[in-house]
Formats: structure tokens, sequence, C-alpha cells
């Protein structure tokens, strides 16, 4: 195989709801809706090679524990298979942003692997479980259409094509802080000990009117997106402002082009290092 050049898609939580806490297991149970955004993806390049090797081009990774290893490690268990490949990915979705950038990778490539050794859609589905929580979500997610999204409730997923007639322009904003979703979660763990089973929140309603309910937990966590969040609220033209994922990148949502525009150059003046980029709903 002559190399190739795959693209990995980022998401956004359009929300996030605790559902349960499984003490086995020792993970929440979660209930959101994964959106695709076509303009944020990581470039992944791919050739045959006389053994396995992963490289980053522009960031620092341990490349031998990771993601997209733990994928490639079990489509080798599943299928009986030695994969010889060079890959080299170029991350432009910042790490730690709660854009889901690692699974979106490991997604990408068991596509690819998928149709390279012929594997079953049963198996393919195992592994995804296996990676991680999100992995089978971004995988219904990578096939989306720029219309549709896919809503999760813990292991129920679907994917829905986007109704609304008025459009968002959002703002995504990642002001390079980075944040660890176990030390999230298990912030929320402790907080809420006697946590019982909480019902879904979504019945296809706008989104405006749902939150991302381990936001404060994040902040907590991690005071810079406390005061990162506190300064986005301070603009007037926001319909509605959200943390996607774990953190650490929020997002605005604006009626129109001209004032979403309007404040990305805005904050590109204040936070010049930031990530910052604009999406069409």
């Amino acid at each position: 195989m002559s190399e190739i050049m795959i693209k990995a898609y980022a998401k956004l939580n359009m929300f996030l709801h605790v559902l349960s806490i499984d003490r086995k297991k020792d993970c929440c149970q979660l209930e959101t809706v994964f959106m695709k955004i076509p303009n944020i993806y990581d470039e992944i390049y791919v050739a045959d090679s006389e053994k396995l090797s992963l490289e980053f081009d522009n960031c620092v990774i341990d490349n031998t524990n990771n993601t997209i290893l733990k994928a490639i490690r079990l489509v080798e268990k599943f299928a009986g298979i030695k994969i010889r490949m060079r890959i080299n990915i170029r991350k432009k979705i910042p790490l730690g942003s709660g854009l889901g950038g690692s699974s979106a990778d490991a997604v990408a490539l068991l596509l690819l692997l998928k149709e390279r050794y012929s594997l079953s859609d049963i198996i393919l589905t195992n592994i995804a479980r296996l990676v991680g929580y999100d992995v089978l979500p971004m995988m219904v997610l990578q096939k989306c259409r720029s219309d549709q999204y896919v809503y999760v409730c813990n292991n129920y997923i679907k994917v829905y094509t986007y109704s609304n007639t008025h459009k968002w322009y959002l703002l995504i904003v990642h002001a390079n802080i980075c944040t660890n979703t176990k030390e999230v979660f298990d912030l929320f763990k402790k907080k809420n000990s006697n946590y019982n089973m909480s019902s879904p929140v979504w019945n296809n309603v706008d989104f405006s009117l749902l939150e991302n309910s381990i936001t404060k937990y994040a902040e907590e966590c991690f005071v810079e997106l406390r005061k990162l969040k506190e300064m986005l609220n301070q603009i007037d033209d926001c319909y509605f402002l959200r943390m996607t994922g774990s953190g650490s990148s929020f997002f605005m949502a604006f009626h129109t082009y001209i004032m979403c525009f309007k404040n990305f150059v805005m904050l590109r003046n204040i936070l010049p290092d930031a990530f910052l980029e604009i999406v069409c709903v």
C-alpha cells in the first residue's frame, strides 16, 4: 500500500448528563449528543512497512501506550494478524481539549483496518467498546453527514438528522488548558457518593436548554478553566455557552456569522495563543 492520508474528525458534546455511577466498574454512565466538526481533523498518513511504527509530527505523545496502539493491538488479537504499517499523525485537534482527538484517531485507523483485513462489524464493535467509552459512538459519528449527529444514552446509540431551520454559528475556544478526564470524573464520583440513577434529559429539544453536568467539577480541578468561563460569560451576543466533554474547550453559540466572527476577532486579540475555530451547524 502506497502512502494514503485519512482524516480523523473532532467532535463536540452538545450537552453531557451523568445518568448513574457504576461503582463496580468505577465509571459513569453518560447521556450526550456528539456533533461532528468537519473543519477540525487530524491527518493520519499510513503506508506499508516491515514493522509497526507510530509517530506524531507536531506534539509529544507516549507512542508506546496510547488509545491508537490499544486499538491496533486489539485488532491483532481478535483477527489473529500482525499489522506492519508506518503511521504518522499530524495533530490538528488540540490535546486534552475535549474534542475527541485520540478517539477520533483510533476510529479512523480501525475503519481503515476493517477494510484492509475484512473485519466483521461485530468484531469492530467489540474492539471499539474495549478501546474506550466514546470510541463506538465516535465510529458512528465519523460516517455521519454534516447535518447528522449521534445521540448516546449509556450503550444506546442513534443517529439523528438535524432539523433546526435556524443555523447556529459556534465559536470553539481552547485556551491551551489541558484537563484530565479521569481526574474530573473522580471528583464527580467523590462529591456524589450517593448519586442515584437519573432519567435521560434529552428528548430532541433545543440544545441550549441542556447543560454539561460535569463543568463545575472540571472548573474545580482546573482553576484556569473557571476563569476562562467567567470571561466568556461576559460576551453579551452569545446565545449559550457550553463546555465540551470533560474540558477544556468551550463553545459559544451565535445566531449570525457576523456576531460570531466579531467575537472571534476579539478573542484572538485577548487570547493570541488560543485555538479558535468557527463551525456552522
